[in-house]
């Protein structure tokens, strides 16, 4: 049975899945906290540091990711240090190694195709698509790619949008709550069943998928992701976007072989994940971690449940 982790360091981390791809990886117990943050998808944005880490503790900090913008550019990675004693570590994103542990791979027997629209995010506005217009795209399709299944994300699985797919006379699932520890073992086993999949627009799951080895498509539409608020996406992620999506227009041999690459470029697969990774992870817990966990966290925790207890105790005088 898993023990859950004592402490969460960091959601990065732990979310779809990572820390049960990360302690596999790394050999960690279940119910030890991952001192470090991490990527936790895709990210073709211009690298940036994210507001959660700017704002945690003084010291040493660990990022890993696989993200190449980032290791292209050396002086970001020296301002991650000098301003915020990030020290940043470049991997292959832990779903691959996990992945290849378990052996997971298209079923021989898999039929129809799995459809992943657009999703919502928060923060994001995301626009330029229609749920009509798919369902006018997917019962366009041939034979040879039904029954179809319509995967909708979390955030949109209890709204309209799941009605809309079911009325129509399709199949709709989600792959579940992005904080499950065993998310990444429902994700492949649910597509592992499939013969084809299409994407609404670019997802971290285009490159998942084309990893794995299915069959891939992005529909021809422009998708508008922008930021609310003051901040906005820069010019270049959707160039970069742009060209992503080129590579998956066609279902051809040659674009299959092409999708692989750039889904192993995406992924970090040049990076590895290999002995010297995980020592600086190792000696970062024990120099580092520990030292977070008996000075920073447990005191907030002994503090939480001596001023609960006191509230606990404090008579109420309106009863």
């Amino acid at each position: 049975m898993r023990v859950r982790a004592l402490f969460q360091y960091d959601w990065s981390s732990e979310i779809y899945g990572l820390g049960k791809s990360y302690r596999e990886a790394l050999k960690i117990p279940s119910f030890s906290p991952l001192t470090f943050f991490s990527d936790h998808g895709v990210n073709i944005d211009a690298p940036h540091i994210p507001e959660h880490m700017r704002k945690r503790n003084f010291l040493p900090k660990l990022l890993l990711t696989w993200n190449h913008r980032i290791y292209d550019d050396k002086k970001l990675q020296s301002e991650y240090w000098k301003k915020y004693h990030i020290k940043i570590l470049f991997v292959e994103h832990p779903w691959i190694l996990y992945r290849k542990r378990k052996s997971y791979e298209p079923k021989l027997d898999r039929q129809g195709t799995i459809f992943f629209p657009m999703h919502s995010v928060p923060g994001y506005s995301v626009s330029g698509f229609e749920d009509l217009d798919s369902i006018e795209f997917l019962k366009s399709l041939n034979k040879d790619y039904k029954p179809i299944t319509v995967c909708l994300h979390m955030h949109d699985f209890g709204t309209h949008r799941k009605s809309h797919f079911a009325d129509a006379g399709f199949k709709v699932i989600s792959i579940g709550d992005s904080s499950d520890y065993d998310y990444v073992d429902t994700f492949y086993l649910t597509i592992h069943q499939f013969k084809f999949a299409i994407s609404e627009g670019f997802g971290s799951q285009v490159a998942y998928l084309a990893e794995f080895g299915l069959p891939t498509q992005i529909l021809p539409r422009k998708i508008n992701v922008s930021l609310l608020g003051e901040n906005q996406l820069e010019e270049s992620y959707h160039q970069v976007e742009a060209e992503i999506a080129g590579y998956f227009r066609e279902d051809t041999f040659s674009a299959r072989e092409n999708q692989r690459r750039i889904a192993n470029i995406l992924l970090g697969e040049k990076f590895g994940f290999n002995f010297r990774v995980k020592i600086t992870i190792w000696l970062h817990f024990i120099l580092i971690g520990i030292t977070w966990i008996v000075f920073i966290r447990l005191p907030k925790l002994v503090f939480k449940v001596l001023r609960d207890l006191f509230h606990a105790r404090t008579p109420n005088p309106t009863k």
